[in-house]
């Protein structure tokens, strides 16, 4: 939990009230305290612009969507869609349910089972009264009629997302696999699996590419500071593995 809160530090806007704070202790030396204050208002204000969240995006995006044709010609043995998050509790379900980016992940997971016929494996783990993985098993069955799931429900990171669920691909003999996750959580996943011997063709969802900017993408926003705190957080992530691996 220590270096959970530790992680938070490092993003907007915790990291700008850190560098405000600084200057305020070094209010003596008047000039350092002044850039600090520049840099902490300047970073704020781009970090709040979809426009920085977005062009930031655009360079961590390196798998391009699926084609069809290319669904078809993947020779694949299985789907794996990972988890992206889940809502404590949703009173129109009176439960807990999968956050938005979980949803779109599982739906195109959906789209590709049926357009593959493909075993699926859900993973992620449960901090509520169901896994993640369990809540993608059962809308898997009932808003999308797809059956034929497994689920890996021990894995609380990406990390483990991979590891554990090559544990449960291997013991079934299934070596290459259709990897589903948001585009900006790719690159990280893809690595990762690789490092357990599983054969990845990525198949991202929610791509950054697909996305037109316009005026109002040049405006400071509350949805801004939050895209750019995920894509700080995917850049962070996949440095931290790349270099444990190295």
């Amino acid at each position: 939990m220590a270096v959970r809160q530790l992680d938070i530090l490092l993003y907007p806007p915790a990291i700008n009230i850190l560098l405000f704070l600084l200057a305020i202790l070094l209010w003596k030396h008047r000039k350092t305290a002044l850039a600090f204050v520049s840099c902490s208002a300047l970073t704020l204000l781009a970090f709040s612009l979809q426009i920085t969240s977005h062009q930031m995006a655009l360079l961590l995006e390196q798998y391009p969507a699926l084609k069809p044709h290319e669904v078809q010609q993947a020779s694949a043995d299985a789907i794996v869609v990972l988890g992206g998050g889940m809502v404590p509790y949703a009173s129109e379900y009176d439960g807990s349910s999968l956050a938005d980016d979980a949803l779109m992940r599982l739906r195109y997971a959906a789209f590709l089972q049926t357009k593959t016929g493909l075993p699926l494996l859900a993973s992620g783990a449960g901090y509520f009264e169901i896994s993640e993985a369990e809540a993608m098993k059962n809308i898997l069955h009932d808003d999308f009629n797809v059956q034929d799931v497994r689920t890996e429900t021990t894995s609380r990171t990406t990390y483990e997302n991979a590891v554990n669920s090559a544990q449960i691909l291997k013991s079934l003999n299934q070596q290459r696999i259709l990897l589903v996750t948001s585009s900006l959580h790719m690159n990280r996943s893809v690595f990762l699996f690789q490092q357990q011997g599983i054969d990845v063709i990525p198949a991202p969802t929610d791509l950054h590419s697909d996305y037109q900017p316009d005026w109002r993408d040049y405006l400071p926003t509350g949805d801004g500071l939050k895209h750019t705190r995920y894509v700080l957080h995917e850049y962070l992530a996949l440095l931290w593995y790349r270099i444990k691996y190295q």
